[in-house]
């Protein structure tokens, strides 16, 4: 007889060798749409950079101009990725979070944390919020505060604020989590889930009112498709620009240029 604890484990383990079948089938057959690609940026100025694959797409280096780095969600590092002075994980999922290079970072980490710190000349601040997707669809509104499912971090690097959403899978954001968040001018968010289809579905439809309650200046997307990256512009009249990598701004650079979708296609 196989018990109510068996069976549990032997959903479970179905359940991880269905997403990983379906994350390597959208892998195969990701949608080419042409994108304009920038000619570069400037030297001067926050660097954010995209580290990893642009499939999972959910790992941002950001260099302030004083040089102070935040690693954010690292997932699938390798060793050959440099240490930070910042590391916030907003979930433990294996595409956000890297243990080892964790583990072996001498920087200030935050997992999953609702607090508020600062190092050099960066403020950080985690903010409890609701994973979505197929592991968490059931309590996707459901936010625990002493233990969230995902967590929001918001970075002030030099009077730009930007803020990384991890997988949040809320129908909307909470009055008390737009407080909390500010005036973000640059928003790390996903568009859409394809683990689950390459098309814009009811998820990414939620997504898209989660970007539009912030209203950030500049997008830059994770865990999407070129098809909902096309979309998503379209919808929004966000011009799409990709830059090799490497994406380079200021507050000045935000004034003068109109909102934007910002895709930072990996190496």
């Amino acid at each position: 007889m196989i018990n109510m604890d068996n069976r549990r484990l032997i959903k479970i383990i179905f359940a991880i060798i269905l997403v990983a079948a379906i994350g390597l089938l959208v892998m195969r057959t990701r949608v080419s749409v042409a994108i304009p690609t920038a000619i570069g940026s400037s030297s001067e100025g926050i660097r954010i950079v995209g580290i990893g694959s642009s499939f999972w797409g959910a790992s941002y280096e950001i260099i302030s101009q004083q040089g102070t780095v935040i690693m954010a969600d690292p997932a699938m590092m390798g060793g050959s990725v440099p240490d930070a002075d910042v590391i916030t994980v907003s979930h433990r999922h294996f595409d956000h979070y890297d243990r080892d290079y964790v583990e072996r970072s001498t920087g200030r980490v935050s997992i999953g944390m609702p607090e508020n710190f600062s190092i050099k000349d960066v403020h950080v601040e985690g903010i409890a919020a609701a994973h979505g997707g197929f592991f968490h669809f059931w309590q996707r509104n459901t936010i625990n505060q002493l233990s969230p499912s995902d967590t929001i971090y918001v970075y002030d690097v030099g009077g730009v604020r930007i803020a990384h959403l991890g997988d949040l899978g809320q129908d909307r954001l909470t009055e008390d989590q737009i407080r909390a968040m500010g005036k973000i001018d640059i928003l790390i968010s996903k568009l859409n889930n394809p683990f689950i289809t390459l098309a814009c579905d009811s998820e990414d439809k939620r997504a898209f009112q989660i970007i539009k309650q912030i209203n950030p200046k500049v997008v830059i997307p994770t865990h999407t498709t070129d098809r909902c990256l096309i979309e998503y512009s379209g919808a929004t009249n966000r011009k799409l620009v990709e830059y090799k990598g490497t994406w380079t701004t200021s507050r000045e650079e935000l004034a003068q240029n109109p909102p934007r979708l910002v895709f930072l296609k990996r190496q």
